[in-house]
């Protein structure tokens, strides 16, 4: 078993050993009649490697005869640690193993008994919300009729302000002592609209918005357990409550599983018991409450408090506003080009087949290698792959079909994954479609998309431009950009100090062209398209790390070439040649970098002892500085202009972020003036060292933005 280090002999698998020994006897026996055995390559083998077959077996073949002290009660059981077991699986992530464990009881969460309680009067309610007031803080999460955040009702609430207490106030479920929605909401509306009243919980754009589903806009949320803990630890299997509490404090909370069940047979929460509901979600947020006295002194040891609590926590809100606001989608754009495209598909799809001679499956994998492989012979090698990067190389050589395959399978990407599936995706009441943000996924503190990701919609093709001309603005308004220029390599120029960067940026100077006329040695007036171009992919390469080898991949030059031009750029900007020894330096001693706002991007990899995959992550943390930092930038840029318009919602309203790019839906007769606030907005967001000038275009479609 090579698996556990027992080598064996290379090319005698399990049934020829078995017919050597039932032939043979045993592993000596074997060896004195080698030349007996049929094949000589057989018997080479075996000869061969005479010392590991021995070795296997003495590696395989159990100890018989070791002293062990049976005195002292050695042999009797002892009862299990399970606390320490707990705690072991907890840092293991061991998830199923920890279900296994005895659960523990309430009073086994701290050494004060819990006191949950099940609100079901007016006059209690009120005497709560009166000590949360007296308090000014509280944990709050919401137990709801499905995952949908647009369309959930509330099933109960459950609220805490001290560790081992919990209040649930029951509303909506089919039995039991409900308190009446029209007389709970408006109590509860006056404590959770305060900005005065601050809120703590875990994913708390989800309450967000299941509140606003009531009616209710949650202010004065201060602390959120899940971006805390992003930001405290970045990488990380899973950032559920439960994993989290039973990392954090070596506590077992209630499944929800246990609640409503698993599969088709799944329970809706408003058909569970109330007393059962309540002490699941008292237990909720007062694990909340807990955690939070655990990572918020964290947070602020690691310098963090700026960015969690102006930056990531402001941010939360801003997300939950966008996702509800959404973005109008014209259905029979998407339809009519899904219809257009399954015209083109099929009119590639018999080119394909008359340039073969027969027909065959175009979305298998096997027949398309044995076309490619063996029919046409167009491509070799083992792996017989049909990779898009291979028939890139193909299609660039001249070789049609490679072309027509490529082409076919780009449409048949954009009908599925966009045209017909955002068809689904339009909510019937709004008519638009609404994306859900993360703020706690990407390492680099990037905000990503799904449901649909909208930040994935190919920009650079046509096809790709052609689907975001369904994306339309209201009547009476238009979509507007504010796109950062070139940010990136601007926060590498404010990174790494470089003189000569921070002039040309500051001078207005395009960067390409500047970088040209450094590398070529020549006036910035003689600069062609073509040096541009190469000092563009030199520009943005070495941004992101890349070696004298991948960069004459992508130009297309020798390798000596593109080291030249590395050494020239280096001699022209040298600090930024600083910048990245120094980061991966710091990176290998601390195994993260920081961005400018201290936010820290993990970089295990760079001790990594294979020697490609430790320069993998050197070229990595080299842009994860800038990456993050643009990051900051964009979050903090987001926040600014969400309150800049906040005061004027009929006007203005930011609809999607994509990478630097914010999408804004402005009436048509206020386009001028919420332009250039906006655009000052976030050319002021951070104090970078050169300008951050923002790009503006408009249009009736997110087509015409670009």
């Amino acid at each position: 078993d090579a698996s556990d280090n027992v080598p064996g002999v290379p090319g005698i698998g399990e049934k020829t050993a078995i017919s050597l020994i039932q032939e043979y006897g045993t592993l000596e026996s074997i060896y004195e009649h080698v030349s007996e055995i049929k094949g000589k390559k057989r018997q080479e083998t075996l000869r061969e490697n005479r010392d590991k077959a021995f070795l296997s077996r003495e590696l395989v073949t159990l100890a018989t005869d070791v002293a062990i002290d049976l005195s002292d009660g050695f042999t009797k059981m002892r009862p299990a640690d399970v606390e320490g077991l707990r705690t072991f699986f907890a840092e293991m992530e061991f998830r199923q193993f920890a279900a296994e464990l005895p659960q523990k009881t309430k009073t086994q969460n701290s050494s004060n008994e819990v006191r949950y309680e099940t609100v079901s009067t007016i006059p209690r309610l009120i005497e709560i919300l009166d000590q949360i007031r007296q308090k000014g803080f509280c944990a709050v999460d919401t137990e709801t009729t499905s995952l949908d955040t647009l369309g959930a009702r509330i099933v109960g609430l459950s609220l805490t302000v001290e560790e081992n207490q919990g209040w649930y106030i029951p509303i909506g479920h089919r039995d039991g002592n409900n308190i009446p929605r029209q007389e709970a909401f408006p109590l509860l509306r006056d404590v959770l609209e305060s900005a005065s009243i601050g809120k703590t919980g875990h994913n708390l754009k989800y309450d967000f918005h299941i509140l606003a589903n009531e009616g209710i806009a949650l202010k004065g949320i201060c602390d959120d357990t899940l971006i805390a803990s992003y930001l405290t630890q970045p990488i990380r299997e899973s950032r559920k409550l439960d994993d989290l509490v039973g990392k954090e404090l070596g506590m077992s909370m209630t499944p929800i599983t246990d609640l409503i069940g698993t599969g088709p047979n799944q329970k809706c929460m408003a058909d569970v018991d109330i007393e059962r509901v309540s002490s699941y979600a008292c237990e909720d947020t007062d694990a909340a409450w807990r955690l939070r006295k655990i990572l918020n002194p964290k947070i602020t040891e690691l310098d963090m408090e700026y960015l969690y609590r102006q930056i990531e926590m402001p941010l939360l809100t801003v997300l939950a506003t966008m996702e509800r606001k959404g973005i109008g989608v014209d259905l029979h754009i998407l339809e009519r080009q899904s219809c257009e495209l399954a015209k083109e598909m099929e009119s590639l799809e018999q080119g394909i087949y008359q340039s073969v001679g027969r027909e065959f499956n175009l979305n298998s994998p096997s027949q398309m290698a044995q076309i490619l492989y063996d029919d046409l012979q167009i491509l070799r090698g083992r792996k017989r792959s049909t990779r898009a990067d291979i028939l890139e190389k193909l299609a660039e050589e001249g070789v049609p079909i490679a072309r027509q395959i490529l082409d076919f399978r780009h449409r048949q990407k954009i009908k599925s994954t966009y045209l017909d599936a955002l068809q689904k995706l339009i909510r019937p009441e709004t008519g638009r479609v609404h994306t859900t943000y993360h703020q706690a996924v990407v390492n680099t503190g990037r905000i990503s998309s799904s449901d649909p990701n909208l930040q994935n919609i190919p920009i650079r093709t046509d096809l790709g431009r052609r689907v975001r001309s369904a994306f339309i603005a209201s009547d009476g308004y238009v979509l507007v950009s504010l796109d950062y220029s070139q940010i990136e390599l601007r926060i590498l120029a404010h990174i790494s100090n470089d003189p000569g960067l921070q002039k040309a940026f500051s001078s207005g100077e395009d960067i390409h062209s500047r970088t040209a006329a450094e590398i070529f040695g020549t006036a910035l007036s003689d600069v062609t398209p073509d040096m541009r171009r190469k000092a563009k992919e030199i520009n943005f390469g070495l941004n992101y790390g890349m070696s004298p080898y991948g960069l004459a991949q992508r130009l297309s030059i020798s390798d000596a070439e593109a080291t030249s031009y590395i050494k020239t750029y280096f001699a022209r900007y040298p600090l930024v040649h600083t910048y990245m020894d120094e980061t991966v330096a710091f990176a290998q001693e601390n195994l993260y970098v920081n961005t400018v706002l201290q936010r820290r991007i993990p970089t295990p990899g760079v001790r990594d002892a294979n020697r490609l995959r430790q320069e993998n992550a050197r070229r990595a943390a080299i842009n994860a500085r800038i990456q993050g930092s643009a990051a900051d930038l964009m979050k903090k840029a987001l926040v600014d202009v969400f309150e800049e318009l906040r005061a004027k919602p009929e006007q203005a309203s930011i609809l999607l972020t994509v990478h630097d790019e914010l999408v804004l839906e402005v009436r048509e007769d206020r386009v001028d003036e919420i332009c250039d606030c906006c655009r000052k907005r976030m050319e002021e967001a951070l104090p970078f060292s050169v300008p951050t000038p923002v790009e503006i275009a408009i249009g009736h479609s997110w087509a015409e933005l670009k």
